[in-house]
């Protein structure tokens, strides 16, 4: 079972576009901002500074509109690891029901470099 990382938040105006409902950019910023929560939680207790996450590619499946106001639960988990490859999903739920899912590809890199490094599996115990 994955290491889950689960937060709510509120729809609020700055969230909102022209068509009333939460922008397509919003979604992929909730996305970005729990993978790091998630990341940040996790490695409270480890020395991992020299280690960061780029984004290699996300795939944003979007099943109904947020609105102003609403409630939503994001929950994000990590479904697998491939060498310098992490998979993480993020799902977005309306009163139990999934309004959107993230799947996205990260990759780790050296901080100092900027190159691929291999996830220890340090990293992957505590997300796997």
């Amino acid at each position: 079972m994955p290491n889950t990382f689960t937060k709510e938040l509120r729809v609020s105006p700055q969230h909102i576009d022209d068509l009333q409902h939460v922008n397509n950019v919003v979604y992929l910023q909730w996305v970005q901002d729990i993978a790091a929560e998630h990341w940040f939680s996790a490695i409270a207790n480890l020395k991992l500074d020299d280690l960061v996450w780029v984004a290699r590619d996300h795939h944003i499946e979007y099943f109904a509109p947020a609105l102003l106001n609403e409630e939503l639960v994001l929950k994000t988990y990590v479904d697998k690891t491939e060498g310098v490859s992490s998979f993480r999903c993020v799902e977005i739920f309306r009163a139990n029901k999934i309004i959107c899912k993230c799947n996205s590809r990260w990759i780790l890199v050296d901080k100092e470099s900027m190159r691929p490094c291999r996830i220890p599996q340090e990293i992957c115990d505590l997300f796997l």
